[in-house]
């Protein structure tokens, strides 16, 4: 089990659903005092939820297969592994730790403003009902995305290490510290590009694009910092990753 939660899709998905059921149950509690709710369904419908959308999760991500992936890296199986010192760890996991550094601000905003919101409309008494379930249902959402954010990013545990060390593999890439991002991509997930980028510090840049209802929406997945003096081996990866990976879809 604690190769699942290196998962980052899983461990992010069982904090959202989480608060999910954290949610529901603090509603229907708050209901219990207007109505008569039967305290076993204030407990056990947010937990059936919670293990319905649970067993959900674990039929897409599929968390013992990467568990294996991740023991059979650490066994001498990964195609690359590479291991950083303070200043290269940081190198490595610059590009990724900003984009998750503006994702948790954008959140922080959007939690911020909501609960503004919310205040507003508790003050305005019963002319400011809208209001306080708009922002009543904005702290929720914003709350869902920033626990998945901060519980499922694997920067946050990376960025606060000292040194690291970095697995990729067929199925995925395993930072440690930080946790396991799945190269195997669901249905709707294409990959656009894989590059070594040699400025301002080597890295592999890898992109995907995700399918929404009219289009593709491109995005990056990694960056994957590369340790000074492995440009090559890093090359070869790229290559292999090309091959075995993005053709093999």
């Amino acid at each position: 089990m604690t190769g699942w939660w290196e998962n980052t899709e899983f461990r992010a998905g069982i904090a959202a659903f989480g608060m999910v059921a954290v949610g529901v149950a603090t509603f229907m509690a708050v209901m219990s005092a207007v109505a008569d709710v039967p305290w076993a369904l204030i407990v056990f419908l947010p937990l059936g939820l919670f293990l319905l959308l649970t067993a959900m999760l674990m039929g897409m991500v599929h968390p013992w297969r990467h568990a294996r992936d991740i023991k059979a890296m650490l066994a001498g199986n990964a195609w690359v592994h590479w291991t950083y010192d303070e200043a290269g760890w940081q190198a490595a996991n610059r590009y990724d730790d900003r984009t998750y550094r503006r994702w948790l601000r954008g959140t922080l905003v959007a939690l911020g403003v909501s609960v503004f919101l919310l205040l507003i409309g508790i003050l305005a008494g019963k002319g400011g009902v809208d209001v306080t379930i708009f922002g009543g249902i904005g702290v929720f959402v914003a709350s869902v995305a920033l626990v998945a954010l901060v519980v499922g990013n694997p920067m946050r545990a990376a960025s606060r290490a000292k040194q690291g060390e970095i697995y990729v593999s067929r199925h995925g890439i395993y930072r440690r510290p930080g946790g396991y991002t799945p190269l195997d991509l669901r249905s709707g997930v294409r990959y656009e590009s894989m590059d070594l980028v040699d400025r301002p510090t080597p890295h592999i840049h890898i992109e995907i694009s995700v399918r929404n209802r009219y289009t593709w929406r491109r995005k990056t997945l990694t960056d994957l910092g590369v340790p000074p003096g492995h440009q090559d081996e890093a090359r070869a990866l790229v290559a292999q990753l090309r091959n075995k990976v993005v053709t093999h879809r």
